[in-house]
């Protein structure tokens, strides 16, 4: 299916021949691959002309808090225990540099 002729959220632009696979329902695209972009947000996502999308490819923005301090965007505290340690670490030698 192509995308353009169901999105109706203004912060997510697709282009004309960017084709979804779903198993499902491709009418839901917005709310369970591109619920991340609000029309409330600042933040868009804008896909080309000519991409293929797979069924489960999941569209995040900064809306989901990824730490942006540090010295990557993983987020390691999710991993929980030794990772957060290691995440926290990470981030005072990179603050400290």
């Amino acid at each position: 299916m192509f995308l353009k002729n169901i999105i109706t959220n203004p912060n997510v632009s697709i282009g004309g021949y960017t084709f979804y696979h779903d198993f499902s329902d491709p009418y839901n695209f917005e709310k369970y691959n591109a619920g991340y972009f609000p029309e409330s947000h600042l933040g868009r996502l804008i896909i080309g002309k000519y991409y293929s999308i797979a069924h489960g490819v999941l569209f995040l923005s900064s809306v989901t808090n990824h730490p942006m301090d540090g010295f990557s965007t993983y987020p390691f505290p999710a991993l929980g225990g030794r990772a957060l340690g290691m995440s926290i670490a990470i981030r005072i030698r990179a603050i400290q540099l």
